[in-house]
C-alpha cells in the first residue's frame, strides 16, 4: 500500500512524507487513503491469490497505479507474469567435513609469519 501511496503522490506531484502510515494524533490524507486501502477487503484476496512479491512487482512495472481496487487492476495483475528470483549461489569455501575448532579455523597468516616462513 506504501507503494500505491508513493504512485498518487507521484501523480500529484506532491511529498510524501516519511512514515506518513504511523499514528499521529491527527490524521493526514496520506493516513486516510493508507487505511481505506490496507482495510479493502480485496487486498487480502489479492494476497491469498497472487503473494506479496508478485504484487510488489507489479506495483514496480506499473507506477500509474494508485489503486487496488479497481476490476481492471485485478485483471491486469492476472495476466502479469512474475518470475521470482533466483538465490544466488555463495561460494562456499568452507570445508564441512573437515572438523576444526574455533580457535585453528582462522588460517589468515599475519605479515610477521609470512616474513618468517620466507626466512
Amino acid at each position: 500500500m506504501e507503494m500505491v501511496c508513493e504512485n498518487l503522490a507521484r501523480k500529484q506531484k506532491k511529498e510524501l512524507p516519511r512514515g506518513f502510515y504511523t499514528k499521529q494524533l491527527g490524521l493526514t490524507e496520506w493516513q486516510t487513503l493508507y487505511r481505506e486501502q490496507i482495510n479493502n477487503r480485496s487486498l487480502s484476496k489479492l494476497i491469498d491469490k497472487h503473494g506479496v512479491d508478485k504484487i510488489i512487482s507489479f506495483l514496480k512495472n506499473n507506477s500509474y497505479i494508485i489503486s487496488l481496487r479497481p476490476k481492471w487492476v485485478h485483471d491486469k495483475l492476472e495476466e502479469y507474469t512474475y518470475t521470482s528470483p533466483t538465490p544466488k549461489q555463495e561460494n562456499s569455501t568452507y570445508d564441512f567435513d573437515n572438523k576444526s575448532s574455533f580457535t585453528s579455523n582462522n588460517n589468515k597468516k599475519s605479515v610477521i609469519s609470512r616474513l618468517e616462513e620466507l626466512e
